[in-house]
């Protein structure tokens, strides 16, 4: 999602997760990382131009983060830089994945409706401090119309213990308001098959005409923060 004269848009996603995820900017010494992976598919190399996954940097555009991961059903390169359409789906992507379904149900008013197309980043860490602490933003191309009100596209971020147990999504909103989704997370939508506002602090806009990004909407920053024992994976 920016040119290819930035040396990270050749990163492999391990290189990404070490050197731009967590490292990020940061001066603390950096975690130990470990069995980085992306699905549905692995054999996605960094010279693909139609991965799902990358690197980006808001070169001279406002975009609110400096440079970071991108992760899409479709085509990470239609994310941004130039305006393209960003509708491509993943193929094989699969449906209902039973983590992401944990941690965020599927509205109970749509029962035949799925959570299609998942795309998934995963990595093993050994923290050496007792908080991890990610920002993000979550866009959706079905930020338009009356979907909304009915499809809940979402993103999860979700940490456990190596040992196992059970997945806790930091990715909650503040002060108890539920889980980042296009359903929990919109402005009043009005007409036939409309609906009222849910957390509409969290809502940027509507991006009519493809500023910044491609996505026709997309959530205001956001901070992700857990509690971790250091020294354990």
């Amino acid at each position: 999602v920016n040119v290819s004269s930035y040396p990270p848009s050749a990163y492999t996603p391990e290189q990404l997760v070490k050197n731009i995820l967590i490292n990020g900017g940061s001066n603390c010494t950096i975690p130990s990382v470990s069995n980085v992976t992306i699905s549905p598919t692995t054999n996605q190399s960094a010279t693909d131009t139609d991965r799902f996954w990358g690197y980006f940097h808001k070169g001279t555009t406002n975009f609110p983060f400096t440079d970071g991961i991108v992760l899409v059903t479709g085509k990470a390169r239609k994310a941004g830089n130039v305006t393209d359409n960003v509708s491509d789906v993943v193929t094989g992507a699969g449906t209902n994945d039973a983590d992401l379904v944990a941690a965020i149900p599927i509205p109970p008013n749509n029962p035949p409706d799925n959570y299609n197309d998942n795309v998934i980043l995963e990595f093993d860490f050994v923290p050496n401090s007792n908080q991890v602490k990610f920002n993000y933003i979550f866009a959706s191309e079905e930020y338009t119309s009356t979907y909304p009100c009915q499809y809940s596209d979402a993103f999860a971020l979700l940490i456990r213990p190596v040992s196992g147990g059970p997945y806790v999504n930091l990715a909650i909103l503040p002060n108890g308001a539920g889980p980042v989704s296009m359903t929990n997370i919109r402005p009043d939508v009005p007409g036939v098959g409309g609906c009222s506002a849910v957390n509409q602090n969290y809502f940027a806009g509507y991006n009519t005409t493809n500023i910044v990004t491609n996505f026709a909407g997309r959530t205001v920053p956001l901070t992700a923060i857990g509690t971790v024992t250091p020294g354990v994976a």
